[in-house]
This record gives structure tokens, sequence and C-alpha cells, in this order.
């Protein structure tokens, strides 16, 4: 228990309780955190910390599960493993070419009351456990992220291929520091790696595409592997150069899979498939459209710092994908040289 003392402050400074509550609930992520562990570890009042819960609860930022008579288990909402009745959560990282199907999740699953919320993921790796442990229920993956989750869960569903094309190898031709700067996005390596071969010059890995591409536009990096829309903003820049584009290496190969958890499509199969097909009626002629809907502000949330305007540009480099994606897969496959067996992969299809 804490001092009295200290106990006054914070009942006066409500927000600081919730603070550490959401500290301990982002700590844990999908495991989650049993109420008294909370109360244990906080060491405020049982009332004053079932208090706040009830509060947070009643706001949608956590959720309550009861195992057993009396015990609690709480999540933070983004990390619930269990579908949420009346929501989608979507999974993502922040690139241009998941806007047209982001679109067609919106017009589905609002068609019939849902939630979408949109969490921006760091990285391939994290969206997959994601979709795999069941806090994600669509999420949006490089192809050869998609490939490698083939070897370790049949939790993921693909669904559709989703774009081709915008990402490319820029150089910035007055730069002397002979490095690629890069990102967490397997697709990017398999660009740079595909680009530049045996003689590549050392990587540099970032977290966050937008750190890259400073570094890169200071010249603290000679090329840079990145995707729209920071794509469309570099090339705009004097003394950068294209040296290669995605379609160079990769043809018509999509460059991202939209997928599924496997629970969530047993449940919300039906509003998927609808999705789907809105995005496959979809054509180039027809993004603009995108950007006058009731909730393109919430569609382009994840995007801060660019206009839309901006993603509108960022989506001409960028074609819908319409071939048979199984066979692109396994294109990719060889490749890559990537030792995964056709049947390996098929599975994932069915």
């Amino acid at each position: 228990m804490l001092p009295f003392g200290r106990q006054e402050v914070m009942s006066k400074n409500p927000g600081l309780i919730r603070d550490l509550i959401r500290t301990a609930l982002e700590r844990s992520g999908s495991d989650g955190v049993w109420q008294f562990e909370l109360e244990h570890s906080i060491g405020f009042t049982k009332s004053y910390i079932s208090d706040t819960l009830k509060r947070m609860e009643n706001a949608g930022e956590i959720i309550r599960s009861r195992e057993g008579e009396k015990v609690l288990r709480i999540w933070l909402t983004k990390y619930f493993p269990h579908p949420i009745p009346g929501t989608v959560r979507v999974w993502m990282l922040r690139a241009s070419e998941y806007i047209p199907a982001l679109c067609s999740i919106f017009k589905a699953f609002r068609k019939i009351g849902y939630e979408v919320i949109i969490h921006v993921g760091s990285s391939g790796q994290e969206i997959s456990r994601a979709l795999a442990t069941g806090y994600c229920d669509i999420g949006f993956l490089p192809t050869l992220t998609t490939m490698i989750n083939c070897y370790s869960t049949t939790r993921i569903k693909i669904i559709v291929g989703v774009a081709v094309g915008g990402s490319s190898v820029l150089e910035k031709e007055d730069s002397r520091i002979m490095k690629i700067a890069t990102t967490n996005a397997s697709s990017m390596y398999a660009l740079a790696s595909l680009t530049f071969g045996e003689n590549a010059n050392p990587f540099e890995v970032y977290e966050e595409p937008g750190k890259a591409l400073k570094e890169f536009m200071e010249g603290r990096e000679k090329f840079i592997v990145t995707w729209e829309p920071y794509l469309t903003r570099a090339k705009k820049v004097e003394g950068v150069r294209e040296v290669t584009s995605y379609e160079d290496v990769l043809d018509s190969i999509p460059c991202c899979i939209m997928c599924s958890n496997m629970d969530y499509y047993r449940r919300n199969g039906k509003t998927i498939d609808s999705a789907t097909k809105l995005y496959r009626e979809m054509d180039e002629n027809s993004l603009e459209d995108v950007f006058a809907q009731d909730f393109t502000s919430e569609l382009l949330r994840p995007y801060e710092g660019f206009s839309a305007s901006e993603m509108l540009d960022s989506l001409h480099s960028i074609k819908l994908f319409r071939g048979d994606l199984l066979q692109s897969v396994l294109t990719l496959r060889e490749k890559l040289y990537v030792p995964i067996a056709d049947a390996t992969l098929k599975e994932c299809f069915r």
C-alpha cells in the first residue's frame, strides 16, 4: 500500500493512476494482467483501482474478462487476443498501397455497424505476431513476411494480394557515405538484395521510415530503399535519382498481402469476403473516390504529416494487384531462393 501522502497526491491526479495501469497493460501485451496483480503492483486502494478500471472500460480503453468466479483478467483493447463483438482491428505499416483495401474494409464493416480501429505496427514481424496471437483481426503484411509465416503458424489466413510497385531504391548523388538506408520491412530488404546483389554496401536498418528518409536527405546515407508516401516526397528533391523501381526487379509480384486471423475469419468471413470483392472492383481510375468518403479522415489518420493531396499523388506509382496470388508467391520464392515447399505455401491459401 502506498504511503498516505502519496495516495492523497495520486487521488487528486487520477490521470496518474490511469497512466500506471496503461503502462502495466502495455508491458503485458496479449498476456493481460490479473486485476489483483494490478492492485498489488500499484499499491492503491482496491476500490479506487476498481473505479478507475471501470472508467477505462466504459471509455473502451481496456477489456476485462472473468476467469473463474471472482478473478478478472485485463487487457488494453488493442491487445485483447480474441475477437471483439462489433469491432475489427486492422494492423498495418504506414504505406500508401494499403489505402484502397482499407477503404473497402471501412465500407464493408461500417455497413454492418462495426467500428474499424487502425493500428500502425513498427514491422511486419510485429503485425505477424499480432495476427497469430489474435489481437489483430486483419493485417497487411509484406509478401516475403507472409511467405515466412507459412513456416511457423496456421493461424493466419491469406486473403488477397494488395498492390504492385510503390517502392524504389534511390540515390543521393552528392553523398559520399556508402551505406544503404532501409527499414524492418522484408520487401525493402528483398528489393535491395536483388538490386545490389553480393556487392551491396552496408545496410543501416531503421525502425521508422521517416527517420531513414531524414538521414538520407541529410546525406548520411548514399542510398535508401523506401516506399510510398515517403518515395514521392523524396523524388521531388534535387540531387535524388531512382536507381531501381520495384517493378524492375519484382515485376508484377504484389509487394504486400491482406491477411486475417483464422478465428476472426471463421466468425466474420462473409464481411471480409465482401471487403475483398469491393477491393477487386476498384481500378486506378477510381482511387480519387477513396478521398471523398465520410470516413476519409479516419482512413488517413495513420499518415499524419502527409496531406491528402500527397497521399493521392503517392498512389499514382502503385498498381492494384489483379493476378494469381499463389503463383506470384511461388515466383518470389524462386527469385529469393527461399527454401519452402509448395505444400506448405498452399496450406496458407486454404
